[in-house]
């Protein structure tokens, strides 16, 4: 998976590739804005990930060079083809897999 800084006009100013391996059919996406965690549906390995996109220094024009970047499987057992995901990032809450998060929607087709 892909993510791209672009300036005020559209110009491509930056593309970085965040996920290479171990990822098969991604096809949900949902960006956490509280906690700037990045959630995917994965149909292929039939899992829900999670990769924490908290950049820790940025240069002009808002492009990255030095970021942090935890990736987590979220749910991996009794999914059947995931699609669509839907994240509550509510802040102050704790789910039992660790993550700021409230809740998960999920669509199963």
């Amino acid at each position: 998976m892909t993510r791209a800084v672009l300036d005020v006009n559209g110009v491509l100013l930056l593309r970085q590739t965040v996920v290479k391996f171990d990822v098969l059919v991604p096809d949900g996406l949902a960006y956490d804005w509280v906690h700037h965690n990045l959630y995917w549906t994965d149909t292929g390995t039939d899992r829900i990930e999670v990769l924490g996109l908290r950049s820790t220094e940025w240069l002009h024009y808002d492009v990255f060079l030095h970021e942090v970047l935890h990736r987590r499987t979220v749910i991996s057992t009794n999914l059947e083809e995931p699609r669509a995901i839907v994240v509550d990032p509510r802040p102050k809450h704790r789910s039992h897999c660790r993550l700021f998060v409230r809740y998960l929607f999920i669509a199963y087709y």
